[in-house]
């Protein structure tokens, strides 16, 4: 019984110590599980809905944009529970509240976006901030998100450290010139980070206050107002020669005004770093996580992805033999413990471990029983002897003396 609860004790401690270290990964794939079904209704719904229903959807977000005077982010994590209209939530509202997707390729982020509102929190999802633009593939558009970097587990397991869903947490890694991709409906749309800014000024760590002072409308930031030109020195002209001239151009009685020249229409590349996308997530010290991206035209990010996707592939064969030597090792591990497994899963009644035990029973009654039996002989051979012992000292005592005479008479 005290080998019994001995091997109980540390059973229990391993499952313990296995759970602890196991639970934040399971519970993430639980959590992309759950987000994956969520676009995958998503797309399914949008596939479903013609044409002029998603230019509907997309005029409704871009009338809604219009009506915003002024672009300011704040902080979404440490306020009250959000209230929103329901004018708000309904548009672009596909499937669950959802608006759209992020995906940021360098990281491998991919979550869906949902409205601000309190049963969709930025403290608990990737939500679209109110008081932004909402992403409607319109130009001079300003959208921020915002969500956390680790979902705490609830209860006892939040308190002793565990996490349930790794959403925003490794936004640091970023660099300037990383792509994010938002897609809504059957749209996508590209964004650099650090497009028409400085390095510095593309990933921030600010206080909720700093945040609060960013400057978010769009073009301000990557378009500076051009210096004046410094005005020609004219010297004055004297009226003898301006005499001189009318006389002989009798038809130019003023100076010629040259016609103002038309403003060039901006590229695709220029209208794009009008539209910004900004992300927001809690991080140390109380502070904020800023990143922020520009739009740039989709042909560039897919020339981009497709560059990278290149990069990644083996060149040579030396690469696949060199990436594809752990795996076979791998497989044939895995062979290997399937075929012990079946061998000891369909062994025959007199094979296996039980087999051996009965073997050693039966062995070890056998060489009790011949020790028995050894015994039971000695103590025979024992009894045998002291018997004949005692006849022989009985027919002793029985013979006639040879000393003291003859027969009484």
């Amino acid at each position: 019984m005290r080998k019994f609860f001995a091997f109980l004790f540390i059973f229990l401690l391993i499952a313990a110590v296995a759970g602890y270290l196991l639970y934040p990964t399971i519970s993430d794939q639980i959590a992309q599980a759950n987000d994956g079904a969520v676009m995958k209704a998503y797309r399914e719904k949008t596939a479903q809905m013609s044409s002029e229903q998603i230019e509907a959807m997309l005029a409704d977000a871009d009338a809604y944009n219009k009506t915003l005077e002024t672009i300011q982010a704040s902080d979404p994590f440490s306020a009250e529970l959000p209230r929103t209209s329901r004018d708000y939530q309904n548009r672009l509202n596909v499937h669950s509240g959802a608006i759209g997707e992020l995906v940021i390729p360098a990281i491998g982020v991919y979550l869906p976006i949902y409205h601000n509102s309190a049963e969709t929190p930025a403290t608990a999802k990737l939500v679209h901030l109110e008081t932004s633009s909402f992403p409607s593939d319109q130009e001079g558009t300003s959208i921020i998100l915002a969500g956390p970097g680790l979902m705490k587990a609830e209860g006892f397991l939040g308190e002793i450290g565990l996490t349930d869903a790794r959403m925003l947490q490794d936004l640091d890694r970023l660099t300037a010139g990383d792509l994010i991709l938002l897609n809504v409906l059957d749209r996508t749309m590209a964004y650099r980070i650090g497009e028409g800014l400085e390095e510095k000024d593309a990933i921030l760590m600010l206080t909720p206050g700093g945040v609060r002072e960013l400057n978010l409308l769009p073009g301000t930031e990557q378009q500076a107002e051009p210096e004046p030109e410094p005005e020609p020195e004219t010297q004055d002209t004297p009226e003898w020669l301006k005499k001189l001239n009318r006389n002989s151009d009798p038809t130019q009685t003023a100076e010629a005004t040259p016609e103002p020249e038309p403003e060039p229409e901006l590229t695709p590349a220029q209208t794009a770093e009008t539209e910004q996308l900004t992300l927001l997530t809690p991080w140390r010290d109380q502070k904020l996580l800023v990143v922020r991206a520009a739009r740039i035209p989709i042909v560039l990010a897919r020339n981009e992805l497709n560059a990278t996707d290149r990069a990644t592939y083996p060149e040579g064969w030396k690469n696949v033999l060199l990436l594809g030597s752990p795996v076979l090792l791998l497989g044939f591990l895995v062979m290997f413990i399937i075929e012990r497994i079946k061998r000891r899963s369909y062994m025959l009644p007199d094979e296996g471990r039980r087999s051996a035990r009965r073997e050693k029973k039966e062995k070890a009654k056998l060489d009790n029983l011949t020790t028995e039996t050894v015994r039971v002989k000695e103590h025979e051979d024992k009894d045998s002897e002291n018997a004949e012992h005692d006849d022989r000292n009985g027919a002793a005592a029985d013979e006639p003396s040879g000393h003291g005479g003859g027969k009484p008479a």
